[in-house]
């Protein structure tokens, strides 16, 4: 779908891209567009009353990369929004400069289009009841009792271990569901937004969930570390021969299996289909992305101030944000868990798609639908 935010048109991927897609032809609002072909694969639009999964690019990638974990989450409990950072993709505007100012943006995103709007309790009582079959001869031991998770007061265990395969996460057996840290009424979900960044896109969860502790219910940093330094000959390199340095950063965000095309992925070559993706991106928002990374220093204060479970979830075999970046930064973060991914690259969720979404799935359990 497309939302007007600032005078610029913003895109964001409510859901996997159907046949038949058409553009976007007027709107029923000023300013509000809508991609027939941007719904969830049940046909429904984005609906704010529902938790929200926001997934956040990383540098010189657009809401594509996400693609794997849309088509999975589509349909399933929760309103999916894969943004196009503002300058990327099919998003308009120029590229901002900074973290914080990109954590901003995200959230006036949120805003305006309503995601993590919480329904009163009695709406979701009546629900409930609508949903009940012979309601009326339901005794009260028998019905669900209300369950609390004050924000971030942890419960029994909150985040066990996830059992995964010896050798590149792409599968074993589902572990038990953690028990979710967000609101729930009469066993729903009150809608919350969970944020899932990758690498850049982490940096600007964080930033994001510090600044809106009441709207962020769960966080997920993919790929990411505190600080995010760039080393000085990348950056000049990025702002005088962009195609080199995106060929040199492709390199490095593939592990030697991805490499190799050894992720159970036939027919697709993930280095190429990556690289694609950069090059459709706009001159000098490369320079732009690796900067902003480069100069964030907030990442202390807003650790500080969360007030959400975090996940991390990290590459063994990542080249560019190291699995030993997360677990020090695990360590520094209240009702955190690290996952790691053996023989696994920076471009994780499209070299172990089923490993990432396990991972996202016990952070949302048990509010998402089996």
């Amino acid at each position: 779908m497309f939302v007007a935010l600032d005078g610029q048109p913003v895109h964001a991927a409510a859901g996997p891209p159907q046949s038949g897609m058409r553009p976007p032809v007027g709107g029923s609002e000023p300013g509000l567009r809508a991609w027939g072909a941007v719904h969830t694969v049940t046909g429904q639009a984005f609906d704010p009353a529902l938790p929200c999964l926001v997934f956040i690019h990383g540098a010189q990638h657009d809401h594509f990369v996400w693609m794997q974990q849309i088509r999975h989450f589509a349909g399933r409990g929760h309103s999916i929004l894969a943004v196009d950072l503002p300058g990327h993709g099919q998003s308009g505007g120029a590229p901002l400069t900074s973290i914080e100012a990109l954590a901003d943006w995200l959230l006036a995103l949120l805003a305006k289009v309503g995601a993590g709007r919480t329904a009163s309790e009695t709406q979701y009582n009546l629900d409930f009841r609508r949903r009940l079959t012979g309601a009326s001869r339901l005794s009260a031991s028998a019905r669900p009792e209300p369950k609390v998770g004050a924000g971030g007061t942890a419960q029994s265990d909150p985040h066990p271990p996830i059992p995964l395969p010896e050798e590149g996460g792409d599968g074993g057996s589902r572990a038990a569901p953690a028990p979710t840290f967000g609101r729930t009424f009469l066993g729903r979900p009150v809608a919350g937004v969970t944020l899932v960044g990758h690498s850049m896109g982490s940096l600007i969860a964080l930033e994001a969930a510090a600044r809106a502790p009441d709207l962020i219910r769960n966080l997920i940093l993919i790929g990411t570390a505190l600080p995010m330094p760039v080393a000085p000959a990348l950056l000049e390199t990025a702002q005088k021969n962009e195609a080199a340095a995106m060929a040199l950063i492709n390199q490095w965000a593939h592990s030697p299996r991805g490499w190799r095309g050894a992720y159970g992925s036939l027919g697709l070559w993930l280095p190429g289909i990556n690289l694609r993706i950069m090059e459709r991106q706009k001159p000098g928002v490369l320079h732009t992305d690796l900067a902003a990374c480069n100069a964030y220093a907030n990442g202390p204060a807003a650790i500080a101030s969360l007030a959400c479970p975090v996940t991390l979830i990290a590459g063994k075999s990542d080249r560019m944000t190291s699995v030993k970046a997360s677990r020090r930064l695990v360590e520094q973060m209240p009702h955190a868990r690290l996952v790691e991914l053996a023989a696994v690259g920076h471009a994780m969720m499209a070299e172990a798609p089923l490993a990432v979404n396990l991972a996202i799935e016990q952070t949302l359990a048990p509010t998402l639908p089996t």
